[in-house]
This record gives C-alpha cells, sequence and structure tokens, in this order.
C-alpha cells in the first residue's frame, strides 16, 4: 500500500522523468528525449526520490513490472555490444558526385591544430592579453636599452671631442 501512494504523491512532469530515465539509461538521453536540461531533470528525479522514499531499483520494479534486466545504468559492455549493429546503415542514394563519394569515405579525424597553424588564431582571451603585455614588455625593453647604448656613446664622444680639438 506505501509503495502505491508514494507513486500516487508524484506529479506528472516527475512520473514522466522517471519513466525517461529508466527507459533511457541515463540524465542525458533522457533529458534530451524530455527537451528539458539534465539539471531540470536531476531536480524532478531527486523530489520523486523524496516523495516516494524509494531506492532507484524500486521505482524501476514499479514503473516497469515486466523488465527482468539489469538496471539500465549498469548494463554489462558485452549486452552494449550486441545491440550494435556490425555495419552501420547504407545511405539511400548512391554516392553520384565525386564531392560526395569523396565526403563518404572514411578518413581519420584531423588532429587539433596549434594556435598559429595554418595562420589560425584561436588563442584564449588570457593568453591574448598575456601576448599583449610581452610585446608591450619588450618594446619598453628595446627602447630602454637603445637609451642607453645611445647615451654611452654619447659620453664616449664627449670625452673624445676635446682630445680631437687639440
Amino acid at each position: 500500500m506505501y509503495l502505491g501512494k508514494g507513486l500516487e504523491a508524484l506529479t506528472a512532469r516527475e512520473r514522466e522523468s522517471l519513466h525517461a530515465f529508466f527507459s533511457h539509461g541515463h540524465r542525458g538521453a533522457a533529458a534530451k528525449h524530455l527537451g528539458i536540461s539534465e539539471n531540470t531533470l536531476k531536480t524532478h528525479l531527486g523530489s520523486a526520490r523524496r516523495k516516494t522514499a524509494m531506492s532507484d531499483q524500486q521505482l524501476l520494479e514499479l514503473l516497469f513490472p515486466d523488465y527482468t534486466g539489469p538496471h539500465p545504468k549498469r548494463v554489462s559492455p558485452q549486452r552494449v555490444m550486441e545491440d550494435i549493429p556490425e555495419q552501420p546503415p547504407m545511405l539511400d542514394h548512391p554516392a553520384d558526385t565525386p564531392l560526395v563519394a569523396a565526403m563518404a569515405e572514411d578518413k581519420p579525424a584531423l588532429p587539433r591544430r596549434g594556435p598559429f597553424k595554418d595562420g589560425r588564431n584561436d588563442l584564449s582571451l588570457t593568453m591574448r592579453l598575456l601576448a599583449i603585455a610581452a610585446m608591450m614588455l619588450a618594446i619598453t625593453a628595446t627602447y630602454v636599452l637603445t637609451f642607453a647604448m645611445l647615451d654611452g656613446v654619447q659620453r664616449v664622444a664627449d670625452q673624445v671631442n676635446p682630445l680631437l680639438q687639440q
């Protein structure tokens, strides 16, 4: 009797969230199926668990009385691999142009490019600010060193000039 009252206490959205969660096996797929965010689904599931004071396994048995397998989140890898078809489904239209045929070929994934390869610049904002600060420091250091060098040359010239005029 208590179990039935627990399920009756659930709102329609909580019941729907539980059903989608147990049907799809994890929150991500269930949230996508319901068209809500994963955090919203998590809130609905937590509320349902509090109202019913039952574990996931007990709720699963109540919502799906004829379900005989393991909990959807605990499906073994062998069972998952059995569900995957051997060959991917083929396109229902032939590759009639060279471009489509070239796109259909299996190609390895390209490695992520560095920040300056091929003229691309995908640095983060922090890295851009650090680069600007480094450039300003380099320019300032160049001016300081140039001034020091020219000042030294001027001092040498000031000392040599009186000697040359004698």
